[in-house]
């Protein structure tokens, strides 16, 4: 369930046009878990370190602002 409060900041460490990659010191997340990133909700498919990675679709990138993410 989505509490609509911001736990972290992260910064953006890679994007391509269906990949994003995070750096966060979020110690509690496990792959699998769904995190809103400007409003888009995406699920964690890797850990490495402190960098939480997440694959998405074209359509994703069509409809949302993570594109525009540098």
């Amino acid at each position: 369930m989505f509490t609509g409060l911001v736990e972290e900041l992260g910064v953006i460490k890679g994007i391509t046009q269906q990949t994003l990659n995070v750096a966060t010191q979020l110690d509690d997340i496990k792959i699998g878990d769904s995190i809103a990133i400007n409003g888009v909700c995406l699920t964690v498919v890797k850990i490495q370190g402190d960098v939480l990675t997440f694959d998405y679709s074209p359509k994703t990138d069509e409809l949302t602002n993570l594109s525009a993410l540098k």
